[in-house]
């Protein structure tokens, strides 16, 4: 009934899709995402701001028992903050001034909705875009900090990028697809996931196509996709994905994700989550909005 009444705005094209996704969920198709092959070592790449930093020691922990990619280096884009730093040097994580990567903070971007500021939601997703110029691995990964790894992931594996797809079907981040790249996504599903591989050389050729287009900085463009009665104006993993979709489709490993939303009061132990959780999701989300 709920996906019924989540999908009767949408086209029959897309409600085949989004039903499609709804089965292979009941069926748990694709639900292993383990190493079989030839895992590819990666970066992590970890933007968070001060609302996650309670997660982080559960965060870090599910990371090392769960990416089963070797892992070269791991990053936190953040503000500085003395415990976050402390936390950083004992864990060995090298840890960057958000304001360092594109020169500027959340505070260059005018954003409000409502009342509402949406500058660093934006921002945040600026620096992943940027973080081809930080990981030092031709691939990186980027798991939101408000995401907890229940399952063994694999994220790059001979040769090819496992992607998510998920029902978080939102009109408008297409739209800015459409003004960023001058042509419409091709996905019928979403590519909203919390978490996604990157390949340098691939985000460095769609920033460059975004330019071209729109003869702006590719971070300009995308703050240019603003609209201030839309709280939601563009997403960094929905135009990655569909360009990976567009141009590289054959390096793609499409998989549905298997993800429950939290609310932070329900956050306990990693065992305690996979206790309860594990055997039906392969991540758990604590998203500051989940009420």
């Amino acid at each position: 009934i709920l996906f019924l009444l989540k999908s009767r705005r949408k086209s029959p094209t897309k409600i085949i899709f989004l039903l499609g996704l709804y089965i292979k969920r009941l069926f748990r198709v694709g639900f292993d995402l383990g190493s079989t092959g030839q895992s590819k070592e990666i970066d992590l790449i970890i933007p968070t701001i001060n609302k996650d930093y309670a997660l982080l020691g559960v965060y870090f922990e599910a990371l090392k028992k769960n990416v089963q990619n070797p892992i070269r280096n791991i990053h936190i884009i953040s503000r500085p903050n003395d415990d976050l730093t402390k936390f950083c040097n004992e864990n060995k994580i090298h840890f960057i001034d958000e304001t360092t990567v594109l020169g500027y903070g959340k505070d260059a971007i005018k954003y409000v909705v409502g009342g509402v500021d949406r500058s660093g939601w934006l921002f945040q997703q600026l620096l992943k875009l940027a973080s081809d110029k930080i990981s030092e691995s031709e691939n990186f990964v980027v798991i939101d900090s408000d995401t907890i790894l229940l399952n063994k992931h694999c994220f790059v594996e001979n040769d090819k990028f496992v992607f998510f797809q998920s029902d978080e079907w939102h009109e408008t981040y297409f739209r800015s697809y459409e003004k960023v790249l001058g042509r419409k996504a091709k996905s019928q599903l979403s590519f909203i996931a919390h978490m996604m591989v990157f390949n340098k050389q691939i985000l460095k050729e769609m920033k460059e196509e975004i330019e071209s287009f729109t003869k702006m900085s590719w971070d300009k463009a995308i703050i240019s996709t603003i609209d201030n009665d839309e709280q939601s104006c563009f997403a960094e993993y929905e135009t990655y994905g569909n360009y990976m979709l567009e141009k590289y489709s054959d390096k793609m490993n499409i998989k549905p994700f298997y993800n429950k939303a939290l609310q932070v009061q329900e956050l306990t132990g990693l065992k305690e989550l996979n206790d309860k959780y594990s055997k039906h999701y392969n991540s758990v989300s604590f998203h500051s909005y989940t009420k």
